[in-house]
């Protein structure tokens, strides 16, 4: 999982929506990187504002999953 969070740290700071997605998802996790919830959920919340609607969809429902709130109401608390 190490070399995974890898190259999804590559395609997340290149700005593509699935790689935010799936590193944020490590970092919840503590998935191949050292866990991070504050830093996973940022990066989720990218994913969530992204023009991919299938991963646009997976983040809220993560976010919601996770903070049991929704994305809306997390925005809100959480800026």
């Amino acid at each position: 999982m190490i070399k995974a969070a890898y190259w999804f740290k590559k395609g997340a700071e290149q700005g593509e929506a699935r790689s935010q997605y799936e590193l944020g998802r490590c970092f919840l996790k503590g998935e191949g990187v050292e866990k991070n919830v504050e830093l996973g959920f940022a990066l989720l919340c990218k994913a969530a504002e992204s023009n991919d609607n299938k991963t646009r969809s997976s983040a809220r429902l993560l976010i919601q999953t996770a903070s049991d709130m929704s994305y809306e109401e997390f925005v809100v608390k959480y800026g």
